[in-house]
């Protein structure tokens, strides 16, 4: 079997947990015929780069719903800063807190997302309290 035909074979296989998982995280149309899925990192580079170019592709195309996998693979920071992210979820300020983080120009560790936290306006008792959830680990 060739590498390529390995990937489309992964792709079809978890087409639901990629594109369909209840948990994704979604900007643009929740509802869009087309569905771009974006594996990003808080403190990866070309992922800030990409985003103006995202977000546009969102403003110019009502039709997309984009599938937002956080992927913190860029060490201890990133971990932390995905905790946070995903425990804003239960504050209603995710997008809000993800718009934040992505426009920060420079490394993302524990002081910087808890700033970054607290200017979004997040409760930071509520939002630490859930970081150490079952649900968050």
């Amino acid at each position: 079997m060739s590498e390529e035909s390995a990937r489309s074979d992964s792709l079809k296989t978890m087409s639901s947990e990629i594109f369909r998982n209840k948990d994704d995280l979604v900007g643009g149309n929740p509802k869009g015929k087309v569905t771009m899925v974006e594996f990003f990192d808080y403190n990866c580079g070309y992922c800030k780069r990409a985003f103006p170019d995202v977000m546009k592709m969102i403003d110019g195309d009502k039709d997309l719903k984009l599938v937002m996998k956080e992927f913190p693979i860029l060490g201890p920071g990133s971990v932390y800063a995905t905790r946070a992210a995903l425990a804003s979820r239960k504050q209603g300020k995710y997008w809000q807190y993800h718009l934040a983080m992505m426009a920060h120009d420079g490394r993302i560790d524990e002081q910087v997302a808890d700033e970054i936290a607290e200017a979004s306006g997040l409760d930071m008792k509520k939002l630490k309290a859930v970081m150490e959830s079952d649900e968050i680990n």
